[in-house]
C-alpha cells in the first residue's frame, strides 16, 4: 500500500500500462500517490478491503476497461456494492471520448466529474483540489496541490478549463508527434516521458495487430457472418481503436490520435467503407510515431 499525506488515498482504476504511469507522475508531481485497480471489479474490491485500513477518499475511473466498465462500476459503487461508506466518494471519471453525450453519460452512472482523455495537469489538479477538499493554508501536499491549481488555472488557455483537448488546426493534426505538448504533460519529467515511450513500443504493436486481425476477419468473411457477428466484430473493432487512441494522446501522437479516432467513430457506425480506407492510414501513422519515439529514446540519457 502507497503511503498517502494527511489519509488522503487516491484509487486509480486504469487497465492500460501507459495510461497507468501518466496518471501517477502526474499524481507524484503533486506530492500525491494512487493505489491501481485494472478494472471496475478489481476497484470495488479495493475499496472493499480499505474499509477497515485506510479508507479511500478519491477514485479516478477509466470507462473502458475489460470485466467490469467505469460506468458498471460506479454504478455499483453508488448502489453500495463496495459498502456504505463508499456510497458517496467522488469519483472522476477518465475518459479518451470526446463525442456528444460522454459528459452525460458519465454523470448519469453516478460519476462526481469529468476528465478528457489526455489529461491535462491543470485540470487533474483543479479537480483535486475540489474534491479532496484541500486546505490552502496547510504544508506539504496539499499546499502544492493548491498553488499547482492556482498556477495551471491562471496560464491555461480556456479551451483547456473546459477540458477540449481535440487539435484545434491543420498544422497541429499534421504533427506525427508533438513533443512539447507530450513534455508539458509530464512536467518536463524526461526520464518518465523515456519510461512511457519504452512501455508505448512495446505494447502498442500487438494493439495495432490485434487491429488487423479484427478487420482482416471482417473484411474476408462479411459475406458468410451473420449480423449478430458483425456487431461483435465492429464493436471489437471499435474497443481497440479506443484504446490506440488513449495512449496516443496521452503521448501526443497527434496523427495516430485523429486516424484512430476516426476509425473509432467508422466501427461505431458500422461503416466498413471507411474501417477500410482508414487502416492503412493508421498502420503508416503508427510506424512513424514510432520511429520518432525510437530516436528520442536513443538520445535521452537515462
Amino acid at each position: 500500500m502507497n503511503k498517502h499525506p494527511e489519509n488522503y488515498r487516491i484509487l486509480l482504476v486504469e487497465d492500460n500500462r501507459i495510461n497507468q504511469q501518466i496518471a501517477l507522475g502526474l499524481l507524484a508531481k503533486l506530492n500525491l500517490t494512487a493505489d491501481i485497480a485494472a478494472n471496475g471489479l478489481l476497484a470495488i474490491d479495493a475499496l472493499t478491503s480499505s474499509r477497515n485500513e485506510c479508507p479511500y477518499t478519491l477514485v479516478l475511473m477509466d470507462c473502458q476497461m475489460p470485466e467490469m466498465d467505469g460506468y458498471q462500476a460506479s454504478q455499483e459503487i453508488r448502489n453500495g456494492g463496495a459498502g456504505e461508506l463508499f456510497k458517496n466518494i467522488p469519483i472522476i471519471a477518465m475518459t479518451a471520448h470526446a463525442m456528444t453525450g460522454d459528459k452525460q453519460k458519465c454523470l448519469d452512472a453516478g460519476m462526481t466529474d469529468y476528465l478528457a482523455k489526455p489529461i491535462e495537469p491543470e485540470l487533474l489538479a483543479e479537480k483535486l483540489t475540489r474534491y479532496l477538499n484541500i486546505n490552502t493554508t496547510s504544508n506539504g501536499a496539499h499546499s502544492t496541490l493548491s498553488t499547482q491549481a492556482k498556477h495551471y488555472q491562471e496560464i491555461a488557455s480556456p479551451a483547456i478549463i473546459e477540458g477540449v483537448n481535440e487539435p484545434i488546426n491543420q498544422q497541429e493534426t499534421d504533427l506525427v508527434w508533438d513533443k512539447s505538448a507530450c513534455l508539458k504533460r509530464v512536467s518536463n519529467n524526461q526520464a518518465l516521458l523515456k519510461s512511457l515511450i519504452v512501455l508505448f513500443i512495446e505494447d502498442t504493436p500487438m494493439m495495432i495487430n490485434s487491429l488487423t486481425v479484427l478487420i482482416t476477419k471482417l473484411l474476408s468473411q462479411k459475406i458468410q457472418l451473420k449480423k449478430e457477428a458483425n456487431q461483435i466484430l465492429f464493436e471489437k473493432i471499435y474497443q481497440n481503436s479506443h484504446s490506440i487512441k488513449g495512449v496516443a494522446g496521452n503521448l501526443s501522437g497527434i496523427i495516430l490520435h485523429r486516424l484512430a479516432r476516426e476509425l473509432e467513430l467508422a466501427a461505431k457506425s458500422a461503416n466498413l467503407v471507411e474501417i477500410q480506407q482508414i487502416q492503412p492510414e493508421l498502420i503508416n501513422s503508427h510506424q512513424a510515431l514510432m520511429q520518432q519515439l525510437k530516436s528520442f529514446v536513443e538520445i535521452t540519457v537515462d
